[in-house]
């Protein structure tokens, strides 16, 4: 977890690149290998007003426990908040699978459904579920660059 600061309260946020989970959770999607990149940057995982949304870190918590998350400082594409990057495991890569970028997954329907495509497999070994479709967009090239460098 984070650090916390002096004289308690709320842990600090963890530096880019940060791992969460350890070698991963124990579900399925844990054990073939698919991992998150989850933006926690300026715009991303944030309330209307600003502020770290406390409901995005429970999020965050949730998805550790399934696979390994990396916390990315910002991965860039601000226009599209709440940034998620599903990577696929070495089988879905073997299946010819690349990463896929969701945008706007901050509400509690859009994470489940990331959660239950984690726990079935991710890219390349379960088909995106038809919910998510809706929110894949393709990055500008340096933003995908900056994100395989975390």
């Amino acid at each position: 977890m984070g650090r916390r600061r002096k004289g308690g309260g709320r842990p600090e946020a963890r530096p880019a690149g940060a791992s969460v989970g350890g070698s991963g959770g124990s579900g399925p999607g844990a054990a073939q290998g698919c991992a998150l990149t989850v933006c926690h940057g300026c715009c991303c995982a944030r309330t209307p007003d600003g502020r770290r949304d406390p409901a995005a870190r429970a999020r965050l918590a949730e998805l550790s426990r399934e696979t390994t998350v990396t916390v990315a400082d910002c991965l860039g594409p601000c226009d599209d908040r709440d940034v998620v990057v599903v990577r696929p495991s070495a089988r879905g890569r073997s299946e010819g699978a690349r990463p896929v970028w969701l945008a706007w997954t901050g509400d509690e329907d859009t994470h489940a459904e990331v959660l239950g495509w984690v726990r079935a497999g991710g890219p390349g070994v379960a088909d995106l579920p038809p919910a998510l479709e809706a929110h894949v967009f393709t990055p500008a090239r340096h933003y995908r660059e900056d994100a395989r460098a975390t």
